[in-house]
């Protein structure tokens, strides 16, 4: 009896393994899967002329350089090095960059909007990231 329990468990182990596995193989992968683009464009985020310039300071920067800012959105005398671009979901053309702060940084972004002007994306998170 102790045998007859432990093949019929191998047997449903083994079946259900075999059901996962053709389950599995029969599923779209999704490495050939392509994102659409999004057809509208995004609205237009009108920010100050001070901050859009600062936005737009921080897009012409290269990858790795540093510059200080007197003021920025972040605040007062800043050192912000630049990092990649990058096209973000709505179809905007955006870099990130690394405010140092003190004994912290953040980390914010640029993004051109579709009418060539610049913008400034807030960090994620109020907190700050250790360097």
């Amino acid at each position: 009896m102790t045998i007859r329990l432990f093949t019929k468990t191998a047997t449903l182990t083994l079946l259900g393994a075999v059901l996962l596995t053709v389950g599995c193989s029969s599923t779209p992968r999704g490495l050939a899967h392509k994102a659409n683009r999004p057809i509208a464009d995004a609205p237009l985020i009108v920010q100050s002329l001070e901050v859009q310039t600062f936005a737009r300071e921080v897009s012409a920067l290269s990858v790795g350089e540093r510059a200080f800012f007197a003021s920025s959105p972040l605040g007062y005398n800043l050192e912000v090095t630049a990092r990649p671009f990058y096209d973000n979901a709505l179809g905007e053309h955006c870099r990130t960059a690394q405010a140092s702060l003190g004994l912290g940084s953040k980390v914010f972004a640029v993004c051109q909007q579709s009418d060539g002007s610049w913008r400034y994306v807030a960090p994620l998170t109020d907190g700050t990231e250790a360097q």
